[in-house]
């Protein structure tokens, strides 16, 4: 074995190296991911369920680093983009009652806030997460962007 290889080996092997994906695979990547964020979203800001509260963020948490992370060949995704496939494309005030609908085992849960009101809080998050992605701000949470927990 040559000595560039064995190089060439150890050099792809540290984690400072990133795989660029191209634009059409990030925005699948992206999108994908997000229907799963914005149901746990529901899920947290309309009901009160104090028992799966933490598990909820630790689920958004957990999809919304690696988006964070996801590098284009041509660079990290502009501010639109983020905006576009996390959100805009998925979903609409008009679609929300769908959304919430399709959770109908968490109607025995207290309400927090109408359809309207997620929806509004979810847009606003959505939005200051994909100017952040995209000025590279550090994602440490999602609890970071939601609104205090009504009591």
């Amino acid at each position: 074995m040559r000595i560039t290889d064995i190089i060439g080996d150890w050099l792809i092997e540290l984690p400072i190296v990133e795989q660029a994906l191209k634009r059409s695979d990030t925005e699948t990547r992206v999108s994908g991911t997000s229907q799963q964020v914005i149901i746990h979203l529901i899920k947290v800001l309309k009901w009160k369920d104090p028992y799966t509260y933490t598990k909820h963020i630790s689920d958004l948490d957990g999809w919304l680093k690696p988006i964070y992370l996801l590098k284009m060949k041509q660079g990290y995704p502009k501010q639109e983009d983020y905006y576009n496939w996390m959100f805009a494309d998925l979903i609409n005030e008009h679609d929300i009652d769908n959304w919430v609908s399709t959770l109908f085992k968490y109607n025995r849960l207290p309400v927090l806030r109408t359809n309207k009101e997620v929806y509004a809080i979810i847009e606003s998050v959505m939005k200051q997460l994909s100017i952040d992605f995209a000025a590279r701000l550090d994602y440490k949470s999602i609890e970071n962007y939601l609104p205090p927990r009504p009591e």
